[in-house]
């Protein structure tokens, strides 16, 4: 018969806050809400998402300029979330059931392949096994099925989101570790900023119209 997916995350719903925080439907944490701590004896107020990367080092940049690196921040963790609800792609990563294609072109044939018409192209991609899932009055179905994908990808581009992603972590970790340890108080160290950075390259790929698509196998 079929099983019923059980929604990502357990009981911690975690996943689920993911799902609805890339569709800008989650309520709480508000990362654009003010946020206010105690810091030396003084009250400090700022925006969460500023808590969240900088802590208490404020970034050394004008009003209007830390308002860009903050929407940017935003923006890109728009972009990390939506990514993450990609479990099959994970799972196919996880179980080296993935595999690189240098070039990849989709066509069809409706005179029984004397004739093909492209309908997309990349000059990277991606094939990967992940099982078949439909929704169902709401709910998520696995149908038994294995599906294989195939989906463009920019290896150039995905290796700067992973740097993104490291810089964004290294200044969660390191703002309040040169804040709480003693022997690293008042040592200079990197604070990562992205008011630079060129969203429309960093967030879309060109990929010369090919889509993903998806088949059983």
């Amino acid at each position: 018969g079929q099983k019923v997916v059980q929604p990502m995350g357990g009981t911690s719903g975690l996943y689920d806050k993911i799902m609805l925080f890339s569709k800008g439907q989650l309520k709480s944490p508000n990362l654009c809400s003010s946020f206010k701590f105690t810091a030396n004896n003084e009250t400090i107020e700022m925006p969460l998402l500023q808590w969240v990367f900088y802590f208490m080092y404020k970034p050394a940049m004008e009003s209007q300029m830390l308002e860009i690196n903050l929407n940017n921040i935003k923006r890109m963790l728009d972009k990390f979330a939506n990514d993450f609800q990609d479990r099959g792609e994970y799972n196919a990563y996880k179980h080296s059931l993935i595999f690189y294609n240098s070039e990849f072109t989709e066509a069809i044939s409706g005179d029984g392949g004397k004739a093909w018409m492209t309908i997309g192209k990349s000059a990277d991609s991606i094939q990967y096994l992940e099982k078949e899932i439909k929704v169902k009055e709401g709910k998520k179905i696995a149908t038994g099925l294995v599906m294989e994908t195939s989906k463009p990808f920019d290896f150039e581009k995905d290796y700067i989101r992973c740097l993104s992603i490291y810089r964004l972590i290294s200044n969660i970790i390191n703002t309040r570790k040169y804040s709480y340890l003693l022997d690293l108080k008042n040592q200079p160290f990197t604070i990562w900023h992205f008011h630079a950075i060129d969203l429309e390259e960093f967030l879309y790929n060109d990929n010369g119209g090919m889509i993903r698509s998806s088949w059983s196998v």
